[in-house]
């Protein structure tokens, strides 16, 4: 059962980070929709969350399987493994924050093509998004302390 709640926040928090406007329309449904705040204000806690609670979901999976946490590593090994999971939550955070700029980092290609015409292509924009929430869902595994 405590599977099924994690993976419900887990996937309530995918959905914010993915269709901010959707948030945005259930939250502020009395405000008309021109006086309504910016809808992309959610997705900064949204991927922190995310982050988290995934954190979390492996943590208790690993505690009720301990036979999944065998491995033996050295203290060099995890202070790596902690930098590489900082590294790619970082990562992950700012492609779910900052979508266009990521792409413009990212793809050399698309430094001259202009801002607005990359935030059109809402389907770009969500797979950034979704690059950066595998990206922060892998970062959770590397932050699991296997002792």
């Amino acid at each position: 059962m405590i599977y099924l709640i994690f993976g419900l926040i887990i996937i309530a928090l995918v959905v914010v980070i993915l269709f901010p406007e959707a948030l945005n329309k259930i939250m502020y449904s009395a405000i008309p929709s021109g006086m309504r705040p910016d809808p992309n204000r959610h997705i900064p806690v949204a991927s922190m969350a995310l982050l988290v609670w995934c954190i979390l979901l492996v943590h208790l999976i690993h505690s009720d399987h301990s036979r999944l946490a065998s491995l033996h590593e050295n203290s060099a090994t995890i202070i790596f493994r902690y930098a590489a999971g900082g590294v790619f939550s970082i990562f992950g955070i700012y492609c779910c924050v900052r979508p266009v700029a990521s792409l413009k980092r990212l793809i050399w290609q698309l430094q001259s093509v202009p801002v607005a015409s990359i935030k059109s292509n809402l389907l770009l924009i969500r797979f950034v998004k979704l690059v950066g929430i595998a990206q922060i869902v892998g970062a959770s595994l590397l932050f699991f302390p296997s002792w």
